[in-house]
């Protein structure tokens, strides 16, 4: 189930690769994150995303968002 209250992005290291990016191009951060049941997220530094999509009738939606790198996922995970 998504986490409708969920205010930041995360993206999974192996994205972040696929991407073309190394560990050392994000930006460090100080950013603190916990999963649902109090256990620590382990942030590796952040970087800016431009998403974009269609939704079912063709609409073309965009935006630029923040996503902290996680090194436990090869998911994204938009806010």
């Amino acid at each position: 189930m998504a986490d409708t209250g969920c205010q930041s992005s995360l993206v999974g290291v192996k994205i972040i690769h696929r991407l073309g990016l190394k560990i050392s191009d994000l930006m460090p951060v100080t950013m603190k994150m916990h999963e649902a049941n109090e256990k620590e997220i382990s942030i590796l530094g952040a970087t800016i995303l431009r998403l974009s999509g269609k939704d079912i009738h063709g609409s073309t939606g965009k935006t630029k968002q923040m996503a902290y790198a996680m090194d436990n996922s090869d998911r994204l995970l938009p806010a």
